[in-house]
């Protein structure tokens, strides 16, 4: 059960970390998106509600550094913005986790249609109400892509992530399949698998299944000032201090949040090699996981299913 708990944390923050164009081939050059989840009610804090909207931003910029070599640098912002409604008195929390991120990659291309790309991306995942060593995290991707033809791609490798004084190897497969003109499959696992159909140059309609989420550091003082991270003393002038200390295994350190969704995807070219994205789906795994420092959970808290939405604009590298 631990293991298990470990591998779905690290898929989740992988899955946010990872575009999906850098699998195989240079990422996309420019992705900004926003994503909208409905109110949902906490569980055992009944009427608390919480609402969650979601947006990212990366670009990257490829550099030819040699005839068959290439750099691409790039930078990712992640936000997952919380709104309350209902709050019972007293109540205190983030209102918004950041994930910043410095992607490199490295793309050597290999002789018989053979590549082979490189890709670290450190960073820092937090409410950012303090910085600190614990909120570093750095993932690592290889991959080896073989062309066996314009219509078939197909790629194998691993994939590493350290966060939260967690390590965890994975394996990763990775396949672009266009069978016929109008229609392509595209799969990164564990990430994503989609098939689209092109009726036009312009025009994309498909369906998509996706793992994401984030894990990220919490330095709220409204928790880390609070029992049970700070011991309880009297606020009473004279009177000795509350004997009560603080409990590191019930300390709110770091906070995993993930989503399983399927549904439907649409895209419209806009110009040239600009894309407007949209994605309509059921959130049918939807949970957040407290852990103390140590990397133990305190607890686990699935929310309800639910039907989100997200728009976004894709400035993608020309096809060849």
């Amino acid at each position: 059960m631990r293991l298990k708990r470990r591998n779905i944390r690290f898929l989740a923050v992988f899955a946010l970390s990872w575009p999906s164009a850098a699998v195989a081939q240079m990422p996309n050059l420019l992705e900004v998106s926003g994503q909208y989840m409905p109110s949902t009610q906490i569980p055992d804090q009944a009427p608390l509600t919480a609402q969650v909207a979601s947006y990212d931003l990366a670009f990257n910029v490829p550099i030819r550094i040699r005839e068959r070599a290439y750099l691409v640098p790039g930078l990712a912002y992640h936000v997952d913005s919380v709104s309350f409604r209902n709050r019972p008195e007293g109540f205190q929390s983030p209102r918004a986790f950041h994930s910043v991120e410095i992607p490199i990659m490295y793309i050597q291309l290999l002789p018989r249609d053979w590549s082979l790309a490189f890709r670290i991306a450190p960073g820092l995942a937090g409410d950012f109400y303090a910085i600190d060593s614990g909120l570093l995290r750095i993932n690592g991707l290889i991959l080896a892509s073989h062309v066996f033809s314009d219509r078939f791609v197909f790629g194998f490798g691993g994939l590493a992530g350290y966060n939260f004084g967690e390590f965890l190897p994975l394996p990763a497969i990775y396949m672009d399949w266009r069978p016929v003109p109008k229609f392509r499959f595209e799969t990164f696992l564990p990430a994503f698998v989609t098939a689209k159909y092109l009726p036009t140059n312009r025009l994309e309609i498909g369906v998509r299944g996706e793992f994401s989420g984030n894990q990220y550091g919490v330095r709220f003082p409204g928790i880390r000032d609070r029992w049970p991270c700070a011991g309880e003393g009297s606020d009473q002038p004279g009177t000795p201090a509350n004997e009560t200390l603080a409990d590191p295994s019930q300390c709110l350190d770091n906070l995993a949040y993930s989503v399983g969704s399927a549904g439907l995807t649409f895209g419209v070219r806009m110009f040239k090699t600009v894309w407007l994205e949209a994605y309509g789906a059921y959130a049918f795994y939807r949970r957040f996981q407290p852990q103390n420092a140590s990397g133990d959970s305190i607890g686990i808290d699935s929310f309800p299913r639910e039907f989100f939405f997200r728009l976004g604009i894709t400035w993608r590298l020309p096809d060849g």
